[in-house]
């Protein structure tokens, strides 16, 4: 290989197919004379020019025709296996026309004689920039590929218009989020899309800015073939000539109706865990109140309860202390409630005829809603009784007439609340999910607003609602669903637009029976004449528990905190028949008394006393070994049932 360099700017690497090496030498001399940097190699076998072109790149190749036992056909299909890219001339002493043809369509770029050296620049000039254009030719095809690939498998929608808006190019990604096909969409105008949840100004805005030469980037919300709607993110962008006139516009939009359904249901979790929140918190709130309340429930219920039996059936005060001990029960039930509310109290089935309870929760409805809102009750006495706990019929009640207030109160109306016995058959074509059999129908239904169907088969679920925030936590409905399942039973709901609301529950009738709120006869005391040490922190409690214990013929040593209670205890552990103890006290809790007490004296009974059971269960009780529970404000037939109870 030999290397000459002069001044030009194109150095030159040229391999030359040639038996002549006085022939090399002026096609060396030629080349250099027209000013060419030049690398020459020369080779002269087939086996030569092939290892050549496999091992370095060449800017030319320059073949004599003839070789001996090789031509320039042969090194043809060897360049075009190898490099077909590199250009060809054959150089050649003497060569026929047609020859030269099929040189050419064969490959060879151009062919010289080489009584004409002077034309072998000019060739050499026009094959390598055909080659170079062919090369940037190629490259732009690749890169076109690249893109058209790009642009055919991306997941966006991409879209290509006229200046007029007419679409001419879909990608795949088109079909897939519209359901139009190429065929059905090309030579269409966009506004197939539309969805009408756009106005005029916006599309005025869109166009104004694209018209103008912008990029235009928003929120769309089209329709798909099918008519569903779906929300793109979407950039269009003019597509300008070299001159800056616009020729095209790219549209470049994703399908974000997923990502919005997933952050709306985020933000919707997210609301819930705070309502959730709020609730745990108004609980814990509601279990205190429910405490301190019950505390200054029970001197009243038990001062109230030894009056009556005191004072003669014809006294003149009677019927107001009568309504006094009433009012004072009431009071204690709707500590339950709110304990019931707080998850501090368990609810338990008892057979009973709701009557009282649904006329005792409308009272209280009647006093806190307005007048323009009437009430009509319609309760058959005849109506029989079910398996429920008062507290949730109440519950059940104040939810529902709640909500019927709230649909009424801009225009006032009527509520009415109904409760029939029925009977289900087996093909009652208004009632199917209802097993056959008797059921007490309770209905509440108002003349307001009513809901349509998208809506009414939401509002059981937890945290929907239909109010504004801060009106409603959304957990009303779902309650009445889960009590109501929870007896059994089933509820449905008739609504319309404008027409107003109806639910019906459906709760099972329950078998033959004395209802629990039927009224009994007083039972006798029995009472005793143990001993009992009493321990509460509460003084007013105290006292009233003394009263009624030493009324039940008890000896009764009060204390009124636990520390006391355990030192006296301790000295003297035999002089008690029983522990009567307070669970939520200051530096030592009841049970925590109990378990020190019976470290001391294992067969002493304790009786735990509270005005809420958070934390007390009967694996509780049972792991600590008291002989049992009794809610406070309680009775003395409740006391003296439960003392008897232990004592046997």
């Amino acid at each position: 290989m030999t290397t000459d360099k002069i001044n030009k700017d194109e150095n030159l690497n040229v391999l030359a197919l040639e038996d002549s090496a006085r022939d090399f030498e002026l096609i060396k001399e030629q080349l250099i004379d027209a000013g060419y940097i030049l690398t020459i190699e020369r080779v002269e076998t087939e086996n030569a020019f092939t290892d050549c072109l496999r091992t370095n790149p060449y800017d030319i190749i320059l073949a004599d025709f003839k070789l001996p036992g090789f031509d320039a056909f042969s090194a043809l299909r060897i360049r075009n296996e190898i490099c077909p890219d590199t250009p060809f001339i054959c150089v050649s002493g003497s060569i026929g026309e047609e020859t030269a043809v099929d040189m050419l369509k064969s490959g060879a770029m151009d062919y010289v004689i080489k009584d004409r050296p002077d034309r072998l620049p000019f060739a050499i000039d026009r094959a390598l920039d055909e080659a170079r254009e062919k090369k940037i030719r190629k490259q732009n095809e690749a890169e076109l590929q690249k893109v058209t690939t790009a642009v055919e498998q991306a997941g966006e929608v991409i879209f290509i218009t006229d200046p007029d808006g007419i679409i001419q190019y879909v990608n795949p990604a088109f079909t897939t989020v519209t359901g139009y096909s190429r065929e059905e969409i090309v030579g269409q105008n966009p506004r197939l899309l539309k969805s009408g949840k756009q106005d005029q100004a916006f599309y005025q805005d869109l166009w104004g800015t694209i018209a103008s030469g912008r990029t235009w980037k928003g929120l769309l919300v089209n329709k798909r073939k099918d008519g569903a709607l779906y929300t793109e993110d979407a950039t269009i962008s003019p597509v300008k000539d070299t001159s800056g006139r616009t020729r095209n516009y790219v549209a470049v939009q994703r399908d974000i109706t997923e990502f919005l359904r997933i952050e709306e249901e985020r933000a919707k979790l997210q609301d819930q865990f705070h309502q959730a929140q709020k609730m745990e918190a108004m609980g814990t709130l509601a279990g205190g109140i429910a405490h301190d309340f019950n505390n200054i429930l029970f001197p009243i219920i038990g001062h109230a309860d030894m009056l009556l039996d005191d004072i003669p059936k014809d006294s003149p005060v009677r019927k107001s202390l009568e309504q006094i001990h009433t009012g004072a029960l009431r009071a204690r039930e709707l500590v339950h409630q709110i304990l019931a509310f707080s998850r501090q109290e368990k609810n338990e089935l008892a057979r009973m005829k709701i009557q009282p309870i649904v006329k005792e929760a409308l009272k209280l409805i009647r006093s806190t809603i307005p007048t323009t809102i009437a009430i009509n009750q319609r309760l058959h006495s005849s109506c029989g009784p079910v398996k429920a706990d008062p507290v949730q019929i109440h519950q059940i009640i104040m939810n529902l007439a709640t909500n019927a207030y709230h649909a009424m109160v801009e225009t006032g109306g009527t509520l009415t609340v109904s409760l029939n016995e029925i009977q289900v058959e087996s093909s009652d074509p208004v009632s199917p999910d209802l097993q056959p059999g008797t059921y007490a129908c309770l209905s509440v239904a108002d003349t307001g607003t009513g809901m349509d169907k998208e809506t009414a088969e939401k509002i059981f679920d937890p945290f929907f609602t239909t109010k504004k925030r801060g009106k409603g936590t959304g957990m009303g409905l779902s309650v009445v669903h889960g009590i109501v399942k929870a007896m059994n039973g089933t509820i449905q709901v008739q609504t319309e637009p404008g027409r107003g609301t109806a639910f019906h529950l459906f709760l099972p009738v329950a078998e033959n029976g004395a209802a629990e709120n039927t009224p009994l006869i007083k039972e006798p005391l029995v009472g005793g004449s143990e001993h009992i040490l009493l321990v509460d922190d509460e003084k007013p409690v105290i006292a009233i528990e003394k009263q009624l214990l030493s009324r039940l013929g008890y000896q009764v040593t009060g204390c009124t905190g636990s520390i006391e209670a355990l030192e006296m205890f301790s000295a003297d552990p035999d002089r008690y028949d029983m522990v009567i103890t307070d669970i939520a006290m200051p530096k030592m809790s009841g049970d925590k008394l109990a378990g020190e007490l019976l470290k001391i004296r294992s067969d002493i009974p304790i009786l735990l006393c509270t005005g809420f059971s958070e934390t007390m269960t009967d694996e509780k009780m049972a792991a600590i070994g008291v002989k049992g529970l009794l809610m406070k404000p309680f009775v003395i037939n409740d006391l003296d049932k439960k003392l008897r109870k232990i004592f046997g």
